[in-house]
């Protein structure tokens, strides 16, 4: 097995690329024979992507758009970073309002059946957001740190995301523990040196250079957005012309993806996809076209990468994150 294992890969490799033939996955080895004295022999099996004919995909027309940006612009992205780094700092004397970070007690009785009480202790929640019924929220708003109360009886919607709650009549019980508001930095000279640090500026030490590092990185990001947007359109048309059989492999792979796509952004906005009444097959169903389309373009974009001999150059891929951190609020190390 470990003869095979060093040996296997580099055969395979040099096969695949004599018969130029892509694969679709790694191969599966079959009728393994290695005995002393004999050469060692293999059969590989693998699926490979058929061969499929480029249309012409050279002299394309491309309209370049001019892009700009202005103060109002650089006002809302310094606005989303100061909010980024705020941090959440104790409040008293005064009721619960909207944007608040709730901390709170809740406590759900059924009101028909025998279906337990549920309890939820210590249960953050910003003020605002969705994931709690507008009845539970309008109790919130206006209670002070220390409060409890109850619910009218409601009744919580048929599709609600937690199946255990669904179409059940309930009435819920508050106590707000502690509510907490954004402590927002000042706008000034050390948060632009601050940000500056953040985002590898060295030479910026106050906010109007960060500023003006802001505005050129937003424009070369626009211009990077316009020539990806370019691109996959000229991709589109380009794959809508090429006539091939894209392997159920490659499809089911990118299903996959969006459907972990579609999880994660469920779970980042506090949905608990193992309670949540989600129609799995009926997703895929509704992506199944789309997956299709995506496979086929990113076919054709790499089989246009090998015939032009395109790379990915490193330094443009350092550049290209820190402007998509500076855009995202986000650190380096996290869009890495």
């Amino acid at each position: 097995d470990e003869v095979l294992g060093d040996l296997a890969p580099d055969i395979i490799k040099k096969a695949l690329e004599e018969e130029k033939l892509d694969p679709v996955d790694d191969p599966k080895l079959e009728e393994v024979e290695f005995k002393d004295g004999e050469p060692l022999t293999f059969t590989a099996s693998v699926e490979v992507v058929p061969p499929f004919e480029l249309p012409d995909y050279k002299g394309v027309e491309l309209n370049r758009e001019k892009v700009e940006t202005d103060d109002e612009e650089l006002d809302t992205i310094l606005e989303k970073m100061r909010d980024d780094v705020a941090q959440w700092a104790p409040v008293e004397g005064r009721a619960a309002e909207e944007k608040d970070l709730i901390h709170l007690d809740m406590g759900i009785a059924f009101q028909e059946g025998d279906q337990e009480p549920v309890q939820h202790d210590d249960l953050p929640f910003v003020l605002g957001d969705t994931n709690l019924p507008p009845e539970v929220v309008q109790t919130i708003t206006g209670m002070k740190a220390g409060e409890q109360k109850e619910t009218e009886a409601f009744t919580y919607p048929e599709d609600w995301y937690d199946a255990k709650l669904a179409g059940k009549k309930v009435v819920v019980t508050v106590n707000v523990k502690e509510i907490k508001v954004k402590d927002l930095p000042d706008l000034d000279d050390e948060f632009g040196k601050m940000l500056a640090g953040k985002y590898g500026k060295k030479d910026v030490t106050d906010l109007a250079g960060f500023r003006e590092a802001l505005r050129a990185d937003v424009i070369e990001e626009k211009e990077a957005r316009r020539e990806r947007g370019l691109r996959e359109s000229a991709i589109t048309d380009i794959a809508d012309k090429v006539e091939v059989e894209i392997p159920q492999s490659l499809i089911d792979r990118e299903l996959q993806y969006r459907m972990e796509e579609i999880a994660m952004g469920l779970s980042q906005q506090g949905i608990d996809i193992n309670s949540a009444r989600l129609d799995w097959k009926k997703m895929q169903e509704e992506h199944r076209d789309g997956a299709v389309a995506s496979v086929r373009q990113q076919l054709v974009a790499n089989r246009i990468a090998a015939e032009e001999k395109l790379s990915v150059d490193e330094k443009q891929m350092d550049q290209r994150l820190t402007q998509i951190a500076m855009q995202t609020g986000e650190t380096l190390e996290q869009i890495r």
